[in-house]
């Protein structure tokens, strides 16, 4: 995946992260500890730095897999299903 295209498929995939929790751009920055500018920034495709984006994959529970193999997204979303139901049953 060329870097541009890799940079707006994370930027993407933090924004819907934070979503998905609930989080505005506010808290999550303040969260970061980073401006609420310096999220944007990422959310709309600039990379940030190799410990900024470990601590928003772990922040936001984002499975790495997902961000360097986007192609596995739809099988990680059935196994996580799945994994949620067998929790919920048992």
């Amino acid at each position: 995946m060329p870097m541009e295209k890799h940079a707006t498929h994370l930027g993407g995939m933090v924004k819907a992260a934070r979503k998905n929790k609930n989080l505005t751009q506010a808290a999550l920055s303040a969260t970061l500890g980073i401006s609420t500018r310096h999220l944007q920034y990422i959310e709309s495709g600039r990379n940030p730095s190799y410990m900024l984006f470990r601590q928003i994959v772990i922040t936001l529970d984002i499975p790495v897999e997902l961000v360097f193999c986007p192609k596995n997204q739809t099988t990680h979303r059935r196994e996580r299903n799945a994994q949620t139901e067998n929790a919920a049953i048992g």
